[in-house]
């Protein structure tokens, strides 16, 4: 088989109908299988998919086993040479399915490849990244408080900062090769969407799943590098992802807990609190 399409879910019954729906029409008439994990759902979800998807392969896990954990379920499930990572809030395109399989097809030094993700209305996400670190981080949350201030327009200091951090982070998130048409390396790509050789993973190992939510993606994109891979953002074509994030909506929660876990277990693992680059 020439393509698994990995779908997790937990609890997004409002997302899956549309995934699903999108997801198999972008990959009708291909050598591709579609597996579903549910990582514990409570709702509607797995009856929904049961009954209006029979053919897509289906797991209960019972309980959330987090990002890592439900896609190694369906790694270990799949049978294609490539495994297509693809979140539940996504509406996938036969396009970008298209283009991510012809890459890999015609670069063997790539191991993982991603298009571009837009939301809803068309703006396009910061989806392709560098390696995390300790000063990057620290420098998102001071811009994103910043941001929440009332009135913040009306005073010049607070509007500086916020802008020097902006533009250090065009290198960051790698905004000004994201405006042009042209496939490029990257450090790492978001989990939300990702392309990935299975002779790739069979090398290097399954997502870690000491990291219950993020920076898994961050971690496998790093081992890809470093056993000698490419890591690549096709910014020509795009699906759309509502973007979800679970650590937006409570800065306290035990989600945004598990966050912070996960990237403490990242720079403890890889020895990169401060250093940069994927080397």
């Amino acid at each position: 088989m020439k393509c698994s399409v990995i779908v997790i879910s937990w609890n997004a019954m409002q997302y899956i109908p549309a995934c699903l729906e999108h997801l198999q029409q972008a990959v009708a008439d291909s050598d591709t299988e579609i597996i579903f994990i549910d990582n514990g759902s409570v709702d509607d979800t797995e009856l929904f998919v049961r009954e209006h998807y029979p053919h897509i392969r289906y797991r209960n896990l019972g309980i959330n086993k987090g990002v890592a954990g439900a896609r190694n379920v369906g790694i270990s499930m799949a049978s294609g040479d490539y495994i297509w990572l693809l979140d539940v809030d996504t509406e996938a395109n036969c396009a970008a399915f298209t283009a991510m399989k012809n890459y890999l097809d015609t670069h063997p030094q790539t191991g993982i490849c991603a298009t571009k993700l837009v939301s809803a209305q068309g703006d396009a996400q910061q989806s392709c990244l560098k390696m995390p670190t300790l000063t990057q981080k620290f420098k998102n949350v001071i811009f994103a408080f910043l941001n929440k201030l009332p009135l913040i327009n009306n005073f010049r200091f607070i509007r500086s900062v916020a802008g020097s951090i902006w533009y250090s982070n065009r290198k960051y998130f790698y905004l000004k090769e994201m405006e042009q048409d042209i496939p490029f390396t990257c450090e790492y790509v978001i989990g939300a969407c990702q392309m990935i050789r299975r002779d790739l993973i069979d090398e290097i190992g399954y997502l870690d799943e000491r990291i219950f939510y993020g920076p898994e993606d961050a971690d496998f994109c790093l081992r890809c590098w470093k056993y000698g891979k490419e890591v690549v953002y096709i910014p020509y074509v795009s699906i759309i992802h509502h973007y979800q994030k679970i650590t937006n909506k409570k800065i306290f929660s035990k989600m945004s807990w598990m966050h912070v876990k996960g990237l403490i277990h990242f720079f403890w693992k890889h020895q990169r609190l401060f250093r940069t680059g994927v080397k």
